[in-house]
């Protein structure tokens, strides 16, 4: 397929995701486990899928599973390791891998085994580790990409130089200091609540009843609680105006970084930003009208490697979007398989001796999508394209 459609393989985006089975809690695997994750169904036990896929096309090129509880930071030299042997085997050795990943495979082994097997790395830094990049004022920003205000430098970090772009996106801070001030809100109605339900307590007890419920928020260093008084009794909950200033100068903010240092920031920034697209197929293995990696039915290990690999080989389904896109015809997979799945082919009882099968009228998109995939050899031998739909009933 890359030889066939011409598709580049110097750039790779690489991420993960988990899936939920329905494991039974006394079945042995070594892949399916319980943990913490995102959706809260604890009692689940869940895999990993590590996924690499091409720049632009969003082919599949690796694919990995891996137990929940192993952090992303640990599967990334083995998978790298890989993806780097299956890599030199397509391209021959002709081109140097560049690898597109997220902050949460970020570590100074990481990026020192990438630099030994001479790879190209772009990733993002974590803004709260360096508060001498978000605080850098925005009228230092002296670059500009894709509309948006760019700080570029060069810094130390994993014990290597690295270039780093720090992007800033208005739109992103006013939406996410919009979300921080609701949540703090919300956690400071929770903290009065708390108070006034239990204020005729003694005020050791009222105490410990708070501490529980600021110990493991994120939100509890954003405020200043202290009670007062032993008969009457006062709460004291403000904003604290230091933690909530250091936040809001991470907000909005990307820092991207490579460990190629002649790399233009600009498409250094491009390549980052082009990690949407292996997120984009995990949304496709999520969505239950499509692929529905999720959820797994299967009780075995080697089972679940089988079911990993149909549920990758069907993200495929990226050639028939190149295809369209080489002809013209520039839209979603989802929007792709709709428009497909409007092509009928109907038959037309005149009488019991009379059967004609026709296609339904088609739009000039889906009539594009009808000779670009050839559907012709599927249809009937007299297909009369023109046949409003109306007539048919």
């Amino acid at each position: 397929m890359a030889e066939l459609y011409k598709i580049p393989l110097d750039c790779v985006l690489y991420d993960t995701m988990n899936f939920f089975t329905l494991f039974e809690a006394t079945n042995e695997s070594y892949l399916a486990r319980t943990g913490h994750n995102k959706h809260g169904w604890y009692n689940l036990r869940r895999v990993g899928l590590a996924l690499s896929v091409t720049k632009d096309v969003g082919l599949p090129l690796l694919h990995m599973l891996y137990h929940e509880r192993q952090a992303d930071a640990k599967l990334f030299p083995g998978s790298m390791t890989e993806l780097v042997d299956r890599f030199l085997k397509l391209s021959r050795g002709s081109n140097r891998l560049t690898v597109v990943f997220d902050k949460g495979n970020n570590s100074k082994v990481n990026i020192q085994k990438a630099k030994e097997m001479n790879l190209r790395v772009v990733g993002s830094l974590v803004p709260s580790h360096y508060r001498d990049l978000t605080g850098v004022r925005l009228g230092l920003y002296d670059l500009e990409v894709n509309g948006k205000p760019v700080y570029h430098t060069v810094k130390e970090a994993y014990g290597l130089k690295l270039s780093v772009a720090v992007v800033y996106n208005a739109s992103s801070y006013r939406r996410q200091k919009r979300s921080l001030l609701d949540k703090v809100r919300q956690f400071r109605d929770e903290v009065t609540a708390c108070f006034e339900s239990h204020e005729s307590k003694p005020i050791g007890e009222i105490e410990q009843r708070l501490q529980d419920i600021l110990h493991g928020n994120e939100h509890a260093r954003y405020l200043k609680v202290q009670v007062t008084g032993r008969r009457y009794k006062t709460l004291s909950c403000s904003l604290d105006r230091k933690a909530y200033c250091d936040k809001l100068r991470t907000l909005g903010k990307t820092i991207i970084f490579t460990n190629d240092l002649d790399m233009p920031v600009e498409e250094m920034v491009n390549l980052y930003m082009s990690k949407n697209l292996v997120e984009e197929q995990f949304k496709q293995l999520n969505n239950p009208a499509f692929i529905a990696f999720r959820p797994i039915y299967h009780w075995t290990d080697t089972k679940l490697k089988v079911y990993a690999l149909i549920c990758v080989l069907a993200l495929l389904v990226q050639i028939m979007n190149l295809r369209a896109r080489m002809n013209g015809i520039v839209m979603s997979n989802a929007v792709l398989r709709v428009e497909l799945g409007d092509i009928l082919e109907v038959a037309l009882i005149y009488s019991p001796s009379r059967v004609v099968k026709r296609i339904t009228v088609l739009s000039n998109v889906q009539k594009q999508l009808f000779d670009v995939f050839n559907l012709q050899r599927y249809a009937p031998r007299k297909t009369e394209l023109s046949l409003p739909l109306e007539t048919m009933t």
